[in-house]
């Protein structure tokens, strides 16, 4: 435990119970030092302060004292208890807010299952208690957990001690270093499933276990290919989950909606699919895609102010406009469309040496065998395009593996820079014709 133990008469939340004279102590509070965060901060004191002792008061006092405890920590609810409970009755915390009038059906029963986690349950009988001490000193772990549960009072209260930490987990996650928060266009092309499943699993481990109790049974525990396919099943749950405490942590929905985008997908689809938390609506995912096309110019700037040159080139894009595509204003007649795309193409080897103004030589001195390709030119092209496509081969068709090492013999002596990978940067598609404009 990496945890501080805190010392009995000094914990905040100590349940010590008096059976004869002999106290027993039936809860441990382990202290863990914050993140450095607000929410952090308020979720470690709101935990502190759930379960006051009880040995000492009544359910209403308690009630009372919660609510003044935790009255600096922010807490969503009050108490409420009227003046004539028994023991058995339950203390209940009122919602600030209720469920509006005509409510669907479905809404109304989330409302009263959302219910129950503002429950508190009166204090256990003396029955109960002693079998509970009966339990500690005869019973295996397991058999203890399920008494425990099993005791209506208990097992409730047990629960919501769980949801309210997994309520704290969630609240801590619910902010701009989520990896679920991906707001600029180099965070989208960060993206990576693996983010967002190691954040689920370390700061909402509960919630991981609950989602895989779910989808992987235990007989399918170890099943390589199963495991696999739930990962982006697992993150996507946890990304709609996410999505509708805190709506700026979308990064998967975004991923999505970007990705329905390039296959040209309806309207219509977006708004359909945004209420169920799986992409956008269509005008945020206008609002996306421009800022992902916005953001060739800092590119291009930050190319200039690193010493690189850049080349641009561009051709038509032709496509045909259907009847069915057309506006009923144009009429019922199909044409081709003619627009024009471009793209910056960052180099990184530069010819600063050579004279922008002046050439080499005189052109019209040159010879015509330096143009004219000879044939021993002609057999290394040949060569060298034989040892290219081998490459090509050998890496698609995997009878060939055994031949890897015949083909990556170096064909020519080629400068380090040339072996980078040139940075392509595409430029905004122009409705225009370049025969034409």
């Amino acid at each position: 435990m990496d945890g501080l133990r805190v010392p009995a008469l000094l914990r905040p939340y100590s349940l010590r119970e008096t059976v004869g004279q002999l106290p027993v102590e039936v809860g441990i509070l382990y202290w863990f030092p914050p993140r450095n965060n607000g929410n952090s901060c308020k979720s470690v004191a709101q935990r502190l302060l759930i379960a006051p002792n009880i040995c000492t008061t009544s359910p209403l006092e308690n009630a009372t004292n919660l609510n003044n405890l935790t009255a600096d920590v922010a807490t969503q609810t009050d108490f409420i208890a009227g003046p004539d409970q028994t023991e058995d009755d339950r203390i209940f915390l009122a919602p600030k807010r209720e469920l509006q009038e005509g409510a669907s059906r479905s809404a109304e029963l989330i409302h009263q299952t959302a219910l129950k986690r503002l429950r508190q349950y009166a204090p256990l009988s003396r029955t109960e208690k002693a079998c509970l001490i009966d339990l500690i000193y005869n019973a295996t772990p397991q058999q203890m957990a399920r008494t425990m549960m099993g005791i209506t009072s208990l097992g409730e209260e047990l629960r919501n001690i769980v949801l309210f930490d997994l309520e704290m987990e969630a609240q801590e996650c619910a902010n701009k270093g989520s990896a679920l928060y991906l707001k600029h266009f180099d965070n989208l092309i960060k993206f990576r499933w693996e983010n967002i499943i190691n954040e689920m699993v370390k700061k909402q481990s509960f919630l991981a276990q609950v989602l895989l109790t779910i989808t992987l049974p235990r007989n399918k525990i170890g099943d390589s290919k199963r495991t696999q396919d739930l990962v982006p099943v697992l993150g996507t749950a946890y990304a709609i989950l996410m999505k509708q405490r805190y709506s700026a942590l979308s990064g998967v929905q975004k991923m999505i909606s970007v990705a329905l985008a390039n296959e040209q997908t309806h309207q219509k689809v977006y708004d359909q699919l945004q209420p169920l938390g799986i992409t956008l609506c269509h005008q945020s995912m206008l609002d996306t895609m421009t800022s992902i096309s916005g953001t060739f110019n800092s590119k291009l700037i930050d190319s200039l102010k690193s010493g690189k040159r850049f080349r641009l080139v561009g051709d038509n894009i032709n496509f045909k406009m259907g009847v069915s595509q057309e506006r009923k204003s144009v009429g019922k007649v199909g044409h081709i469309q003619h627009w024009f795309g471009s793209a910056a193409i960052v180099q990184n080897v530069n010819f600063q040496a050579m004279d922008n103004d002046i050439p080499q030589c005189d052109l019209r001195l040159l010879p015509t065998e330096t143009f004219i390709i000879c044939e021993e030119e002609l057999q290394e092209i040949s060569n060298n395009f034989s040892v290219l496509s081998s490459r090509v081969l050998v890496e698609f068709f995997p009878w060939l593996k055994p031949s890897t090492a015949c083909v990556n013999e170096a064909i020519a002596v080629v400068p380090q820079d040339l072996k980078k990978k040139n940075t392509i940067i595409p430029l905004p598609i122009m409705h225009k014709n370049q025969s034409s404009n």
